[in-house]
């Protein structure tokens, strides 16, 4: 990269924050935060300063040209531009007006008709803006979406748990009132019937969006670009081979409309249809990489940068998706019913891809609604397994909530009382 260039990459975050204690609001925050990461380029290096909130502009460049100067880090790569975008995917779940009261009802709710259980944590109502401009190159791309976060935990009075589990979903793309109250009933109610665990030992596991990463981890850690092409990775060497279920399709992913955050990386890459597969039909394509990865290793680019607003581009773990079946969550259970995780801490892939987790807990679920809570599991199986011919159902065509699209990955594993 030979010449001079600017660049500028912001982020903007508005927060409305309710703490919850005791199933009561005990404390409401507001607050907007601005950052901002000014980038100089030239003769392929780049320096950079950052701000937060307001700034002087002129100081701002002089910050980043003198790092340039005094510690420039080698960044010989094309810079991304000839595109202007603006994507707005706000979806105006509610206004800020009308959140502390929308919030403090649904909690009277959950007080009244589940009193053995306590709630606590905090649900906030996020607006966000990211966007990265170069007139140098004429980059002009800019985001803008906003959500709910129920980051809501409860436990049973007398539990020593620090929590039991917690509302699903927890991430809300609109607001129904009536909705909410009988969707976080509906689950509350199931915990509270316990059930036996079918006799059966392999069954169908679901993970929603809140814990699809428990199934889906090793491919963060062996598709990333690095590991991958350094041969760390279980599935170096293998671009091309058909490793998975034929109906089984990883994306990296950018795309708003599927929860995946931002449509571009912090290199200013768009992908088409924000989306890059990695695995295509079970068929391995492509590993995670930003512009120095690829560059380095002769990779494709993916679009995989990310790191602190003020610093050097990174690689960083990508959000992946697995591609939609054309089946519901009630087909792919297929009369069976399903072990719906909603709590599974403690598990770990080994290096060869077998995967075993506790479940602190799990409900039964029947494909439309869950039906109670289930004791203590222990669930095992293996990335080639679960995702393979042999265990991999597919990601329902439905969602499992109304109040935001959250799709179910199914797949069958070993399932064992703890």
């Amino acid at each position: 990269m030979a010449g001079s260039s600017r660049e500028v990459y912001r982020r903007f975050v508005a927060e409305v924050a309710i703490n919850v204690t005791q199933s009561e609001i005990d404390s409401i925050r507001r607050k907007q935060v601005v950052r901002s990461g000014f980038r100089a380029y030239r003769d392929g290096r780049i320096g950079v300063s950052g701000s937060i909130g307001s700034f002087d502009e002129d100081e701002q460049w002089n910050r980043a040209e003198e790092a340039l100067t005094s510690r420039g880090v080698e960044y010989p790569f094309e810079l991304s531009g000839d595109n202007r975008l603006s994507i707005d995917s706000r979806t105006a779940p509610l206004l800020e007006a009308d959140f502390p009261a929308a919030m403090e009802s649904l909690l009277e709710d959950l007080r009244r008709d589940h009193p053995g259980l306590v709630f606590s944590n905090k649900i906030g109502l996020l607006e966000t803006r990211r966007s990265l401009t170069n007139p140098d190159s004429g980059l002009y791309l800019d985001h803008r979406s906003d959500r709910i976060d129920v980051d809501i935990i409860f436990r049973e009075e007398g539990s020593t748990a620090i929590f039991d589990g917690f509302l699903i979903p927890d991430r809300l793309d609109k607001y129904d009132p009536s909705m909410a109250a009988e969707e976080y009933g509906s689950l509350c109610r199931a915990f509270a019937n316990r059930v036996p665990l079918p006799a059966e030992r392999r069954l169908p596991v679901v993970f929603s969006r809140e814990t699809v990463s428990t199934a889906t981890r090793k491919f963060s850690t062996d598709l990333n670009g690095v590991s991958f092409a350094s041969g760390a990775s279980l599935l170096s060497g293998r671009t091309g081979e058909k490793i998975f279920s034929k109906d089984f399709t990883l994306f990296q992913c950018h795309d708003p409309g599927r929860g995946c955050g931002c449509f571009f990386d912090a290199e200013g890459v768009v992908n088409d249809g924000f989306l890059y597969p990695l695995i295509e039909d079970g068929v391995l394509r492509a590993a995670c990489t930003d512009k120095r990865t690829a560059a380095m290793f002769g990779l494709p680019l993916t679009g995989s940068a990310g790191g602190a607003y003020d610093g050097v581009p990174r690689l960083v773990p990508a959000a992946l998706r697995v591609g939609r079946s054309t089946r519901t969550l009630s087909q792919l259970l297929d009369g069976q019913p399903g072990i719906l995780v909603m709590l599974a801490e403690g598990g770990e892939y080994k290096p060869d891809g077998a995967l075993a987790t506790p479940v602190q807990t799990a409900m039964l679920h029947d494909g439309t609604n869950p039906i109670g809570r289930l004791p203590e599991l222990r669930v095992s199986s293996s990335i080639f397994s679960m995702f393979g011919e042999e265990g991999f159902r597919g990601v329902s065509s439905d969602s499992i909530t109304g109040l935001a699209d959250n799709p179910c990955l199914v797949v069958d594993m070993d399932v064992e009382k703890a």
